[in-house]
């Protein structure tokens, strides 16, 4: 499974593109056309932990820091991530990761 956590309901123009690049699902807290409602980014991410194959959060690197965190025993067994700013301003890549052009 390939989740989309948009945290920054401003940057859903964004968070589309890169659902349509990766063929994946976008999560957000608030209720936005295209996007399925979760309640809590954190608890989402770690009830679907084990089946995500990639996740994107777009929104500010805390709450990914946070919401990750309690699921990555090590670093090396995390698997390719991408973290977004707000407005795609800021994209880390996971070392050695071929990306997705926007």
């Amino acid at each position: 499974m390939r989740a989309v956590i948009l945290v920054s309901e401003s940057s859903v123009g964004l968070a589309r593109k890169i659902s349509q690049a990766i063929d994946a699902v976008i999560y957000s807290q608030k209720e936005l056309d295209g996007c399925t409602v979760i309640k809590s980014y954190a608890r989402f991410i770690k009830e679907n932990w084990s089946s995500l194959e990639q996740i994107v959060f777009i929104g500010a690197m805390g709450i990914c820091v946070r919401s990750i965190a309690p699921c990555v025993m090590a670093r090396l067994l995390l698997p390719h991530k991408v973290t977004i700013q707000a407005f795609g301003r800021s994209i880390r890549w996971p070392p050695g990761s071929a990306g997705i052009q926007i």
